[in-house]
């Protein structure tokens, strides 16, 4: 078996945090004012964490599960009228926005080579991804949104030496849609 732990945090400037494409309302709601939870609030920095858990069957299949929840707040006083899902939250409104990005995963992967210095695997990753923004102050709106995503996932690596190795590792696609990914580039 093969395990991962990544801790990391969240926080004003982290729009992109473990998959996170925007924290705009915008991305839930068309008929909805833009508004950003990191540059309208406050968003206080917030600890997240990542477990990968999987096993190498005969050699050239590995398989893992993946799961990454985030949760981000953000308080403060909105400087403009904001409409969330129908709701009118009015300019000088104290809110408190919450942020859900939940994202469970199951990969398979194939070694397509294997030598003394490189490694190539290929796969897919089922995603689920389940998230929710939450606003409210004097009034309450919520918008959750959970579907599946497919992704194409893949792995290459260089060994520099016996040590050392440079490992590029993820899962992307993108669709009309839009995109996932999640790639690290890692020593």
């Amino acid at each position: 078996f093969r395990r991962a732990t990544t801790f990391g945090r969240c926080g004003s400037s982290a729009n992109t945090c473990a998959g996170i494409p925007s924290l705009s309302n915008s991305a839930f709601s068309h008929s909805a004012s833009a508004f950003s939870l990191t540059d309208d609030l406050d968003a206080s920095p917030a600890p997240y964490y990542r477990v990968r858990l999987g096993a190498v069957l005969g050699g050239r299949h590995t398989v893992f599960g993946f799961y990454t929840p985030v949760r981000l707040s953000a308080r403060g006083t909105l400087a403009k009228d904001v409409v969330f899902q129908g709701v009118t939250f009015p300019a000088g409104s104290s809110v408190l926005a919450t942020y859900r990005f939940d994202s469970p995963r199951l990969t398979y992967r194939y070694a397509l080579a294997r030598s003394d210095r490189w490694e190539a695997d290929v796969g897919l990753t089922a995603k689920i991804r389940d998230a929710a923004v939450t606003v409210q102050g004097e009034r309450y709106a919520t918008k959750a949104n959970t579907g599946f995503v497919p992704l194409l996932s893949f792995r290459a690596a260089w060994r520099i030496s016996p040590r050392l190795a440079a490992v590029l590792d993820g899962d992307a696609l993108a669709a009309s849609q839009g995109r996932a990914e999640d790639v690290s580039l890692s020593l």
